[in-house]
C-alpha cells in the first residue's frame, strides 16, 4: 500500500486582473497578507496588502518596461588641483608688457630672439 504524505510547496502564481477595478475587487486568500496582481490590459502591476485589521488596499501601482543596459562611460582624467590665485590674466600681462617695452614712437618693442 502506497501511503505518500507528500507536501507540495506553493508555486508562484501570476494573478491577472482586469485593470485597477479588478485589483480592488480581488480578494486575497486567508492567511495571505500581500500579493502582486498583474494587469491583463496594460503594462502595469499592483501590490495589494492587507493591514492588521484585515482591510485590503492597493499599496502601489507600477509600470514595467524593457530594461536597456546603458553604455559604460569611460572615466574622465581628472586635472590636478592647481592654485591659480598667483596667476595673472592675459590682459594684465599685456598691459604690464606695454608699460615696460614702449618704443620711441609709442609702439610695443618685441624681442625677436626670445
Amino acid at each position: 500500500m502506497n501511503n505518500y504524505n507528500s507536501y507540495t510547496s506553493p508555486a508562484f502564481q501570476q494573478i491577472f486582473v482586469q485593470g485597477i477595478e479588478g485589483a480592488r475587487a480581488y480578494q486575497l486568500p486567508y492567511g495571505v497578507t500581500s500579493a502582486i496582481l498583474w494587469d491583463a490590459e496594460k503594462d502595469l502591476f499592483y501590490v495589494k496588502k492587507v493591514d492588521a485589521m484585515g482591510r485590503p488596499s492597493i499599496v502601489k501601482t507600477c509600470s514595467y518596461a524593457d530594461y536597456v543596459e546603458p553604455e559604460p562611460v569611460p572615466p574622465v582624467a581628472q586635472m590636478p588641483d592647481i592654485d591659480t590665485s598667483s596667476f595673472v590674466t592675459k590682459e594684465y600681462l599685456n598691459q604690464v608688457l606695454n608699460q615696460l617695452f614702449v618704443g620711441e614712437k609709442g609702439r610695443v618693442v618685441r624681442d625677436e630672439s626670445a
